[in-house]
């Protein structure tokens, strides 16, 4: 994954850019049970994206090393199963909010893991994203 050394802090997370640009908004309590369509709605409203588009992560934090996500991409205008890019961007988030290395990340599309490299000025490189990618659907068009 690409190399990530800008993000900004925002009132309600942090807006970077890991291949996509990416809101990551950290929440208490169950993940599952959030209306992510009204989350991502009231971030849109931020001044900060009034002309910028960008993917919304809700991150729960469950422990020193694992956090549960879930993505609402901008391109598709739903909730995904799993986004590589708001994997990423959940984990630096996360790395820069709470100093702490988290390495395995829950989505509704399973379970990934990202390590990388981070010096103190909060550059972060050599980002890998792991996972089991399995094939969900297949479909034929014909023209």
């Amino acid at each position: 994954m690409k190399d990530i050394d800008k993000y900004k802090k925002l009132d309600n997370g942090y807006y970077l850019n890991s291949g996509a640009p990416h809101h990551v908004k950290f929440v208490n309590g169950e993940l599952l049970n959030l209306n992510i369509i009204k989350e991502y709605k009231n971030i849109r409203k931020h001044n900060f994206y009034k002309k910028k588009l960008c993917n919304i992560n809700l991150v729960s934090i469950e422990g020193e090393k694992t956090i549960s996500i879930r993505t609402f991409e901008k391109g598709v205008n739903r909730e995904t199963l799993s986004c590589g890019t708001g994997t990423v961007a959940s984990v630096v988030a996360t790395s820069i909010k709470e100093n702490l290395v988290i390495n395995s990340v829950k989505t509704k599309g399973g379970k990934l893991k990202v390590i990388f490299n981070k010096n103190k000025k909060n550059k972060f490189s050599n980002i890998f994203l792991i996972g089991s990618p399995q094939e969900v659907f297949r479909g034929k068009i014909n023209l």
